[in-house]
């Protein structure tokens, strides 16, 4: 007990302030620090049927409840406080530091910031898995706002690059145009620049792949028609590739015709048991990057090099087959399906339809293939 620098009057020489690392030390110990009487008592009775040595930090003041009677506590968890489901920050604290976290997010609130609040009770083992996700948290984007769906890839890579340490990048010397420089400026020693040899790019992708690691390789979607039989040839032998072609479609404008993939989609499409994704704002394509990590196979993302409105909220669930019914009237005269591009589009149609009192039902066909 009378732990930390919060024991006050007490003075110096009773505040302990390297317990926790000592007991920490210790072979195959526990470590609790609860920041209420609830998880106190509860974990009081975690200690007793726990094996080894464990040990309880207990606290002088008194502070508020923070938990009701029902709650769990066990050992190697943690309780995630305060979340808005579209946070800026993540504040960890245990004990005396978890009150004075809550205290962090009202003034951060107060600022527009919004901050997820976890309760790290358990010092060891801790929960490492949700303290890693949170770390890695994907990015999440304001309905609304302008984004290109090129650089929500990058900010989604980056993101699970630190979650999961088996996820590498490479890049066809694009790195800025498609953002994948955003995992290589968090992740150096896993990010592979290939230069102007997409056949290579594809090559080593694969190569990384048979050796257990999640590749993710991307250039400009034209460029990719150069590494075609690399592609095909993956498939064939059973590898798992993760490709993102960027810059795609007539869209891109002033970088001209010999950059405007408009093949790309047929391409892959062609390729056996391949995924192909078309998202039409950064918030799906964010989440279709967490999904192609888990796709095995040749997997595809086309993505744009113009900012569009976000259409969907971080809450979303974009399943590999599926698609998103943007808007409906009950009673439509007719069905507008795109997707990227072609959805601001067809929304766009909608509203020109409706104003001559014609409904239109638009659908999001992300998933391609």
């Amino acid at each position: 007990s009378h732990s930390g620098v919060e024991i006050g009057a007490d003075g110096p020489s009773q505040m302990a302030l390297e317990d926790l690392a000592m007991i920490r030390a210790v072979h195959a110990s526990t470590v609790l620090y609860p920041a209420d009487a609830t998880s106190t008592a509860a974990l009081v009775q975690r200690m007793a049927e726990t094996s080894g040595i464990s040990y309880l930090r207990t606290t002088r003041g008194a502070y508020p409840v923070l938990y009701s009677a029902s709650e769990q506590f066990p050992v190697g968890g943690s309780k995630l406080l305060r979340s808005s489901g579209n946070d800026d920050v993540t504040l960890v604290g245990a004990g005396v530091t978890l009150h004075e976290a809550l205290k962090a997010a009202d003034i951060l609130d107060a600022d527009g910031i919004h901050a997820r609040v976890i309760d790290c009770y358990s010092i060891k083992p801790i929960d490492a898995e949700t303290l890693l996700t949170a770390a890695g948290e994907f990015p999440s984007y304001t309905v609304g706002e302008k984004v290109a769906t090129r650089k929500a890839y990058g900010d989604a890579l980056a993101a699970l690059g630190g979650i999961d340490p088996a996820v590498v990048a490479l890049d066809g010397e694009v790195s800025n145009s498609t953002h994948s420089d955003e995992f290589a400026k968090a992740f150096p020693g896993r990010f592979f620049e290939m230069y102007i040899a997409e056949q290579q790019l594809i090559a080593a992708a694969t190569g990384l792949s048979i050796r257990g690691y999640k590749a993710f390789a991307s250039t400009f979607a034209a460029f990719l028609t150069r590494a075609y039989d690399f592609i095909r040839m993956g498939s064939i032998t059973g590898a798992d590739l993760r490709l993102c072609g960027s810059h795609s479609g007539v869209e891109i404008g002033a970088d001209g015709p010999s950059q405007m993939a408009l093949e790309d989609l047929a391409m892959i499409r062609a390729v056996h048991a391949s995924t192909v994704l078309y998202p039409a704002d950064a918030t799906s394509t964010a989440a279709l990057v967490q999904r192609m990590a888990e796709t095995s196979g040749i997997s595809y993302l086309r993505t744009t090099r113009g900012t569009y409105p976000v259409l969907y909220s971080a809450s979303e669930q974009f399943p590999v087959g599926g698609s998103k019914l943007l808007r409906s009237s009950g009673n439509d005269d007719v069905t507008l399906v795109g997707a990227g591009v072609t959805l601001h589009e067809a929304l766009k149609a909608a509203d020109i339809l409706d104003a001559d009192g014609i409904q239109a039902r638009v659908i999001d066909c992300y998933s391609i293939k």
